[in-house]
């Protein structure tokens, strides 16, 4: 049973995420889909905007997508999409600026070293960050960059 729920609450993740895209009209609740995000293993949780100026970046994307910005720290930025946090702004000075997604895992050791033996580079190797969990940067074998973490649940 608990299967059949999970499976619902997936695909109504695949509707929302259709939504977006301005395929179909009813939306569902966003707090679902977020939960779902930030617990499944290999889903896309977060997307952080690394950048020199968050400032600018801030009124970019809100004015781009509409966006609500929520100044969390003098050098970081959460962005809401209606109702749920979607991605981040982080101010590095002298950075050229990327987007770097987040995949969450059940085990961010267990996905470095896996990922090792595919043939990534750890970037940055696990690393707690209080109160949001623990997480690690790689590089595929072809060089693109992506971070997986492992949420701290919170119930």
């Amino acid at each position: 049973m608990k299967q059949l729920s999970k499976i619902k609450q997936i695909t109504g993740c695949i509707l929302f995420f259709i939504i977006l895209n301005g395929c179909v009209t009813a939306t569902p609740p966003a707090t679902d889909c977020a939960k779902l995000r930030f617990e499944t293993h290999g889903a896309f949780g977060w997307n952080e905007l690394i950048t020199s100026n968050a400032m600018k970046a801030k009124d970019f994307y809100t004015e781009l997508f509409g966006w609500s910005p929520s100044i969390m720290q003098k050098e970081y930025i959460s962005f809401k999409n209606k109702e749920e946090k979607i991605a981040g702004v982080m101010e590095k000075k002298k950075q050229k600026p990327f987007w770097l997604p987040y995949v969450t895992v059940n085990d961010v050791d267990k996905t470095v070293e896996k990922a090792k033996r595919l043939g990534a580079s750890i970037l940055t190797p696990p690393t707690y960050a209080p109160d949001i969990g623990r997480f690690a940067i790689l590089k595929d074998p072809q060089g693109a960059v992506i971070a997986v973490i492992t949420y701290i649940r919170k119930n």
